[in-house]
């Protein structure tokens, strides 16, 4: 048993660092045992609900069959039937077996939304973006996981303070994923992100339109409303036209009025070329990672999965046009 007691000279942080060794080869051992008194079926159902836990865009309401992880401690049934991670401790564990399980080769020729994480997981790259104007190097090393449904980050947190992935609910059309790269001075970069097979042109209309997170919703512009969110800061967005009325670039300041711009990268993220993904015609505050742009040991992953794309839409094509047969 950790008591806290025993240790009255720690720090909180310090006494994490000590609870996590305490329990931290206990609880592994236990989820292992566990997964592996289940059957492949089983386990399989297991995995698909951690999927929904960590990466479903819908919040979880799943009942556990036969309690086992309330029971471990590992999880936790909230009143309304949705699960919460009873301890990040907890988290990681379950982060890491599910990582294991489903970020794995044989499943590179999932949807790219999913293909995209998943190599990223894995590689954790540094990556060349550009924009109508400018090329520049990002870093997404982190593998770090939070979800946020607009109102609330599971695990439950005041603000970001490291680096990690965040998946949006689906009240959030317009964007997949952000990351936030965080240095040990607590100054970040933010990446909204944005994926699609589709061109830019194409995906960008109604709720998936970028230029609506600069539309107030409830009295304050949506970009601003999330960085509060992220960091429990006011930021101010101020969109910037031009002489077509159309949105070109945006401003952010603080409330001192120092400028946040230069931490905010906007993100569009296509396994298409630069010229299919009509990049050039987008404005200039988006930026692109395209197929020119993946390293190469990420392309070929994503070659496969365009291929194994073309194959299935080539079939849903012939299938449709031998359905229009039969019927004439």
């Amino acid at each position: 048993m950790f008591v806290v007691g025993s240790f009255p000279n720690l720090s909180f942080e310090e006494l994490v660092s000590e609870f996590t060794k305490e329990v931290y080869n206990d609880m592994k051992k236990r989820h292992k045992e566990y997964v592996d008194s289940l059957k492949e079926e089983d386990k399989e159902t297991f995995y698909n609900m951690l999927y929904e836990l960590f990466l479903g865009r819908e919040t979880p309401a799943i009942t556990l069959f036969d309690s086992a992880y309330r029971d471990r401690g590992l999880l936790i049934t909230m009143n309304n039937g949705s699960l919460r991670f009873y301890n990040s401790i907890a988290r990681d564990i379950l982060f890491e077996s599910f990582s294991k399980h489903y970020f794995t080769k044989e499943r590179r020729v999932e949807p790219f939304e999913e293909l995209f994480l998943d190599l990223c997981q894995y590689y954790r790259p540094d990556i060349e973006v550009y924009s109508r104007r400018s090329y520049r190097k990002i870093h997404l090393r982190s593998n770090r996981w939070l979800r946020f449904d607009g109102k609330e980050f599971m695990p439950p947190r005041s603000k970001i303070e490291f680096s990690c992935w965040i998946r949006f609910g689906t009240n959030y059309p317009r964007l997949d994923y952000a990351y936030v790269d965080m240095t040990d001075d607590g100054s970040w970069m933010l990446y909204l992100i944005q994926v699609s097979v589709s061109s830019f042109p194409a995906h960008d209309v109604d709720s998936a339109q970028l230029e609506r997170l600069f539309k107030k919703t409830g009295g304050s512009v949506q970009l601003a409303s999330l960085l509060n969110s992220f960091f429990a800061e006011v930021f101010e967005v101020s969109p910037v036209y031009d002489a077509r009325k159309k949105i070109v670039n945006f401003e952010v300041t603080d409330s001192q009025g120092i400028s946040f711009r230069d931490r905010i990268s906007i993100l569009y993220v296509t396994p298409l070329t630069r010229e299919d993904a009509k990049a050039d015609s987008a404005p200039e505050f988006v930026e692109f990672l395209t197929f020119d742009n993946f390293p190469g040991y990420m392309k070929s992953y994503i070659d496969v999965g365009r291929k194994v794309r073309s194959r299935r839409s080539s079939a849903s094509r012939r299938s449709v046009k031998r359905i229009k047969s039969e019927e004439t």
